[in-house]
């Protein structure tokens, strides 16, 4: 009976460790790379309206491709982020779309958003 006792005084330490585990976890912020639904990162400079999926993911993909053209051999997507994103913002600037995200918008400080933003930041204007 003292043996059950003694493992039944683990029980709340268990319980609150686990539900702050989970709390930590809950603050990481879920996003999408596709075009968050709400946000307006692309806006075209005449109409002001913001960039529609078909063109943003197909600028995207011609960022791909360019970067693997230069460099087919050593190609890796999440090394070669920031010049995908490059070509990507290039494609939309021609379109003529421009990179202006909200004013509170968490699209550059989402941790797999970081390179992206930070390559978007050259067609602000």
């Amino acid at each position: 009976m003292l043996i059950l006792k003694d493992k039944l005084r683990y029980i709340p330490v268990i319980f609150f460790y686990i539900t702050g585990c989970s709390s930590i976890v809950s603050l990481i912020p879920s996003y999408s790379d596709s075009i968050p639904r709400g946000e307006s990162q692309w806006v075209n400079i005449e109409t002001k309206e913001n960039v529609t999926f078909d063109v943003y993911t197909n600028c995207y993909h011609q960022g791909i491709e360019m970067v693997k053209k230069s460099d087919p051999i050593k190609y890796i997507a999440i090394l070669k982020e920031y010049e995908v994103a490059l070509y990507h913002g290039k494609c939309l600037r021609d379109l003529g779309f421009v990179f202006k995200p909200d004013l509170f918008s968490i699209y550059c400080y989402h941790y797999s958003n970081k390179e992206s933003c930070r390559a978007f930041k050259n067609f602000r204007n």
